[in-house]
Formats: structure tokens, C-alpha cells, sequence
């Protein structure tokens, strides 16, 4: 029997009474010994999903991306849905 974390193969041996010779851990990860994250400059992406109308308070979201731009100014925003073909409301976006 193979396992994915030490405390699943004790919960199962000790549960079922198997064969601690015969219950096996390979844990599931990444080893952080040879995978690890590059130093890199800070960057932020934001992806808004949805219907692109008055209620979703998308100039909320252009104002929140002004105040972190300062710290970000790499950000990138896309926004992605129809539009209700509110001009007005398109406009203050």
C-alpha cells in the first residue's frame, strides 16, 4: 500500500491493523532542496472574470490598483466579460 504522508500510513496501519512492512510513504511536493523560487522583481497580475456591469464596483478595482501601483508599477489588470453596452459605465472604467 502506498501513501502520500507518514500520518496516513499510520492512521491505516493502526485502523486496519496492516503490515507496517507492507505500507509504503511517498509523499506528494516538491522537493524545495532543487525547486525553489528565483529572486525576481516584485510583480502583480490581477485577472477579473465576470459580467462587466455597475453591480461588479469595477472602479473599486481601478482605484485599489492606483494605491498598489506605487509599490507595483509593473501591475497588470485585464478584465475579461461583455459588457452591459453602458457607455456611461464603460467610460468610468
Amino acid at each position: 500500500l502506498v501513501c502520500t504522508s507518514s500520518g496516513i500510513s499510520e492512521d491505516l496501519i493502526e485502523k486496519f491493523r496492516l503490515d507496517p512492512a507492507k505500507v509504503h510513504t511517498i509523499p506528494v511536493g516538491i522537493d524545495t532542496d532543487i525547486f525553489y523560487p528565483k529572486e525576481t522583481e516584485k510583480e502583480i497580475d490581477i485577472l477579473f472574470v465576470g459580467r462587466i456591469s455597475a453591480v461588479k464596483n469595477l472602479p473599486a478595482l481601478v482605484r485599489a490598483v492606483k494605491i498598489v501601483s506605487s509599490e507595483f508599477p509593473k501591475i497588470k489588470v485585464v478584465l475579461l466579460g461583455a459588457s452591459e453596452r453602458d457607455n456611461n459605465y464603460d467610460n468610468k472604467i
